[in-house]
């Protein structure tokens, strides 16, 4: 028999399930305005801002930010 091939690369990784596409450390929780990506974190989109850079999806111009507030896990609320 040969080889099994795994796909689960992404269960390898421990990180945030939606990791910000510049750093790939912390979450993104950043909307970015007007194109609405959620793709980058408050620390790289303040980069993004400073250096006037556009979205690094869609190259639009980043008119505005929104942080997005997520509601915890089940399992990691506290009591």
């Amino acid at each position: 028999g040969g080889a099994r091939s795994s796909r689960r690369s992404s269960e390898r990784h421990s990180g945030p399930c939606n990791e910000c596409v510049i750093c790939m450390d912390q979450e993104a929780t950043i909307t970015l305005s007007p194109c609405e990506h959620m793709i980058t974190c408050a620390a790289c989109t303040r980069a993004l801002l400073q250096q006037r850079r556009p979205c690094p999806y869609c190259y639009e111009e980043i008119k505005d930010t929104n942080l997005v507030e997520r509601s915890p896990e089940p399992w990691r609320t506290v009591s």
